[in-house]
């Protein structure tokens, strides 16, 4: 019985070792993280370029904590990629306003990958952004569903009023199709091509007329 006893306290100390040292990569990712996408808010020039955007934003230096559910199902779902929520003063037409600005944080390359903002339907995302699922392979049309859906819940959660949610999901014509829904219908659509492979494709936000 003693044995049994030691043995068991052994497994359990393995498991608290093993959770600590996840949490402390987790922490130092994080921190390198927060440093590359402050300099990247910084230098970016497609947050900055008028002329080209017609806007430009700043950093307001904090960031929004995702909710747990979404952030559960980005872990899961979204395993390549940490997502941040940095609240940013955006000037269009002379009225700075506070928008949130997703960004997309590869973990193998510890850079940048992307940026949505929360309010899509008024500001353009990333030339990026249409590649962060490019290429990934699943193996189920559940799986590609669940990648797509998260990352659509994501947006939604992050608009300036926070009223959207997330609808239907399908795969259609070679499409991953994931309704966003705003003032009660179908607002827009979060689009991942797929082929018959179970291979990902271009990203893509369309708005419902």
């Amino acid at each position: 019985m003693e044995t049994i006893i030691k043995i068991s306290t052994l497994g359990a100390l393995w498991v608290i070792i093993v959770f600590a040292s996840m949490v402390l990569a987790q922490e130092r990712l994080d921190k390198v993280a927060e440093t590359k996408i402050k300099i990247f808010l910084e230098t970016s020039q497609e947050l900055r370029d008028y002329s080209n955007h017609g806007f430009t934003s700043l950093f307001s230096g904090n960031f929004r904590p995702i909710p747990n559910d979404i952030q559960t199902e980005l872990n899961k779902n979204l395993p390549e990629y940490n997502f941040y929520v940095a609240e940013m003063t955006v000037l269009i037409d002379f009225l700075p306003r506070k928008y949130n600005l997703i960004l997309i944080f590869d973990i193998s390359t510890t850079e940048v990958k992307g940026f949505v903002w929360g309010d899509y339907w008024m500001l353009p995302p990333s030339k990026s952004f249409s590649s962060i699922l490019k290429g990934f392979r699943v193996k189920s049309r559940e799986e590609a569903i669940n990648r797509v859906r998260a990352l659509a819940s994501l947006i939604v959660s992050a608009s300036h009023d926070n009223v959207g949610t997330v609808g239907n999901a399908k795969i259609k014509k070679g499409k991953v199709k994931v309704e966003m829904i705003r003032g009660g219908g179908v607002f827009a659509v979060l689009e991942a091509k797929i082929n018959s492979s179970l291979q990902f494709g271009s990203l893509s936000i369309t708005m419902v007329a």
